[in-house]
Order: C-alpha cells, then structure tokens, then sequence
C-alpha cells in the first residue's frame, strides 16, 4: 500500500497509502506541506495548526472482514490526517466501520456497478466539504468494469485554505493485454488532464487542485503523456529517488516493482504548488515493527 501526504492551509500536508499488495504490502508516505501563513518553517510538525495532512491509501480489498481495520485507523491518527483518499473499497460497511474508529470522521464514496470503489474520509471537525461529485468519464462507458473518480470542494474551519481535491483509481494492468490495458489508462489519464481544465474554467479563481491516487501506471511510460506533457501541472512523486516504490508484485518466478500511485498538483498561477512546501515529499518508512498487527512484510533490502 502507499500513503502519501499533502500538507494544505491549517496544516497542508498530503499523505498517500499505496497497494497492499497479495504478494507485500508496502506503506508508503508521500508529505507536502502548504503554508499559507507564508512564513519559513523548519518542518511540517512545527506548525502543525497551520496544516492539514492529506492521504491516498489503496487498502486494497477493502472489506469487513479482510483488513484488520483497528490498525489501519490507528495508522490515520498516528499520522494525525485530516483527509484522505481511499482506493479499492469493496464493501461500503468496511468504510463506515472504519470511519467508526475516528471520532469525528465522515466519509463519501463513488457508487456504480464498479465491483470496487474509491471514496474520501475526512476530519469534519477540521474540514468542511461543500460539494461531492463523481467523475464519470473515467469509466469510458464501461461502468461495470472501469471505476469513476470522486471529486470535493473542500475548506478548512472555520475560515481557512479551501481547495479541490480528486482521488482515483485507475485501470489495472490485469484482465487484458498490455495493449489494450495501456490504452484505457492512457484514455482515463486525458480525461483526469480534461476534468481539470474543465474545474479551470468552473471556477477561475479557485486553482488549489490536487489529484491523488493509484494510477496503476509508471511515470516514464507512454500512457501518463496527457498530463506529464502539461506544463502547468507538476506530478510530486516524480521527485521521489528511484528506490521509492510503492507496488511489489510477482508473476510467476519475476518480482517487479514500481512507482504507480501519484500526487498531483496544478501549477498554474495560484495554484496548490504555490503553497507546497518544496521537498517535503517522502516515504513512511519501518510500518511493519510501529504497526506489527497491520499484517504488511518489510520490503527486500535497500527498498522504501
């Protein structure tokens, strides 16, 4: 699994849970910090009631049953999340139970004939969330098999930073040649680049948007072009050092392992980027001996 960490306005800070996979789990921790007071800070934690902390965590087969969902809370509020975007939900119960064990949480989550969803969680005595929205184009007409996206409007109490947040989750490079797995992923990506300028032109004053999630998809690879090429768009988990790796699989006798769960922040004039604060993207790291019952295997040697 990845986490990653946006930090925005009363404590921007964007956390990002990654897959957690059959073959190992991996926890990663992306952090971005927005400071809006517009003052220098030594770090994040300093000014923690001037940030919210963000997440993206792909739980992977999230059920009532499946998860010890105890340990995934408490690895929330260790980290002190205000919001965070969940991948891979396949029971909405297992959602509410969670939510169960963080006072104050509340929760939206996509509907459809998806077998899985995506869905965003939240602190509400720290969040205020305005609006949700689906984005239905990610399922390119294939709703049964394809999963929309799930946008908010979103502020902080009581009169704080306000921002657009998306989280998805997008095709897989299972059930289908790479071809054709390819090609959905790439369709999916220009609709993520199409929804944004779409929210530009909305709302023209309001261009703290952030895109969290598992895109199921590498940097460097073909199918992420649509929003790599733009150049008022900066992809954070592109700065990450190449040992920073949020999936590890296997098939057959090769192990494999990537990068493919992203934070994403638009750049443009009064953008979220203008609020990053620059290098505070990284990985959590040593989750299995802090979290021993969350049932996650270390990662092979010199991997984060």
């Amino acid at each position: 699994m990845l986490l990653g960490l946006l930090s925005l306005s009363k404590r921007p800070l964007m956390e990002e849970i990654m897959r957690l996979t059959s073959i190992l789990s991996l926890l990663l921790m992306t952090i971005l910090c927005f400071d809006f007071a517009q003052q220098p800070l030594s770090s994040c934690e300093a000014a923690k009631d001037r940030y919210i902390e963000i997440a993206t965590f792909n739980i992977e087969h999230l059920t009532t049953n499946g998860k010890n969902i105890k340990q995934i809370a408490r690895v929330i509020k260790d980290l002190g999340l205000d919001v965070v975007g969940i991948e891979e939900i396949e029971e909405v119960a297992a959602l509410e139970k969670l939510v169960g064990y963080l006072d104050g949480f509340k929760y939206k989550i996509t509907s459809g004939n998806a077998p899985i969803h995506v869905g965003i969680i939240y602190n509400s005595s720290t969040i205020d969330v305005s609006q949700t929205r689906q984005i239905t184009s990610l399922t390119l007409n294939k709703p049964k098999m394809l999963r929309p996206g799930l946008s908010i409007r979103a502020k902080v109490k009581p009169n704080g930073f306000d921002f657009t947040m998306a989280v998805v989750h997008l095709k897989s490079k299972g059930g289908g040649r790479e071809e054709e797995t390819d090609l959905y992923r790439r369709q999916q990506i220009q609709c993520l680049s199409d929804w944004m300028d779409k929210e530009l032109r909305a709302n023209p004053k309001e261009r703290d948007i952030i895109i969290v999630g598992d895109f199921n998809e590498s940097l460097e690879r073909a199918p992420f072009a649509p929003l790599i090429s733009r150049k008022d768009v900066k992809v954070l988990t592109g700065d990450l050092p190449p040992i920073n790796i949020s999936y590890i699989g296997k098939k057959g006798k090769r192990r494999y392992q990537s990068l493919i769960d992203h934070i994403i922040l638009y750049k443009g004039k009064g953008g979220a980027l203008e609020e990053y604060k620059a290098g505070s993207i990284s990985l959590l790291k040593d989750y299995s001996r802090k979290y021993p019952d969350y049932d996650t295997p270390m990662p092979p040697d010199g991997i984060t």
